[in-house]
């Protein structure tokens, strides 16, 4: 009983203390919240999409690059490998012939974007890593035509404003 009248005697002369120190936690947590929320809300989130497209007399591999998170990715580092391996896509001749040996043809349309280190993608940005529009010939099959491209894939380093450290791999997307 002695005891609790001392805690009790203690709290109602300290209670301005209490009162602070209570306020301290509750200021320390509030602002230990605000900093996660606007972590997260300028969080960026990458992805890269390859589509196959038939038109006609040609067949189109499209991939694209897309910034679909809260806030912008700035990009470290990007690699685009074919069997795993990386190459330069710093040349569009390079990128042009690996296309062309990939295809075993002679494309009717290519265009590439070289990735670098530092560029930075707004949300909803999407740009347009590499498009290869091939001719169909008689008796080719649009995916068999397309099929020798599923060796490509991607992998890009990025990070948010608050420096956050994100990766895409596209041989690891769908897992």
């Amino acid at each position: 009983m002695a005891i609790l009248q001392a805690v009790t005697t203690w709290l109602t002369s300290n209670t301005a203390l209490v009162v602070a120190v209570c306020a301290l936690f509750v200021a320390g947590y509030q602002a230990s919240a605000t900093r996660r929320h606007n972590r997260l809300s300028v969080r960026p989130h990458v992805v890269v999409t390859a589509e196959r497209l038939y038109d006609g007399p040609k067949a189109c591999f499209v991939v694209k690059l897309r910034n679909n998170g809260l806030g912008p990715a700035i990009i470290r580092g990007y690699e685009a490998l074919l069997d795993g391996k990386p190459f330069n896509t710093k040349n569009t001749d390079e990128v042009a012939t690996k296309v062309r040996e990939l295809a075993k043809r002679q494309f009717l349309n290519f265009r590439h974007f070289h990735l670098a280190s530092g560029d930075a993608f707004a949300k909803d940005q999407e740009v347009v890593l590499l498009n290869v529009e091939l001719p169909l010939f008689i008796g080719d099959v649009g995916n068999k035509v397309l099929e020798p491209f599923e060796r490509l894939s991607t992998r890009i380093a990025y990070e948010s404003v608050y420096g956050e450290k994100f990766a895409y791999d596209s041989d690891k997307a769908g897992q």
